[in-house]
């Protein structure tokens, strides 16, 4: 220790180079994650147009109440059998087996609320209203005689 320098004060001074050290690498990490997720968000926006023009609904969209959603119905006959996906899948799951199902039976599959091209919906609705939903969405398409 020199004469005139406080006890402590040449640990004082790396810590503190150390402290703003460590507050611009976390200000950068900051502002690099705010940055990627602008771009993520800005190529997610681009995408989606560009989804919606190029992959266009093979079926219609069924008003059910507030919201429509996007049914696509195969096939004739009886019984009518309804596909309804799972958690974040779409109608399109189903393609090879419905084509294979529709060659006897009505067959339509559907897209829940916020999925592929269904509207958003008015309120989220729990998985177990899907016999339900499932039941509208038929009822309605059955009386606005939707075929195909």
């Amino acid at each position: 220790m020199t004469d005139g320098e406080p006890e402590g004060s040449r640990v004082a001074r790396p810590r503190g180079r150390l402290r703003r050290l460590l507050l611009r690498i976390t200000a950068w990490d900051a502002g690099l994650v705010v940055l990627a997720a602008s771009v993520g968000f800005l190529y997610e926006t681009s995408a989606r147009r560009g989804d919606a023009a190029h992959h266009r609904a093979p079926g219609r969209l069924v008003d059910v109440g507030g919201h429509r959603l996007h049914l696509y119905c195969t096939g004739t006959g009886a019984p009518t059998v309804v596909l309804e996906a799972g958690l974040a899948e779409s109608s399109a799951s189903w393609e090879t087996i419905q084509r294979r199902l529709s060659s006897g039976n009505r067959v339509c599959s559907y897209d829940r609320a916020r999925y592929a091209w269904s509207d958003p919906g008015v309120v989220p609705s729990p998985p177990w209203r899907s016999t339900e939903v499932s039941a509208s969405t038929y009822g309605r398409c059955d009386a606005q005689n939707l075929d195909h």
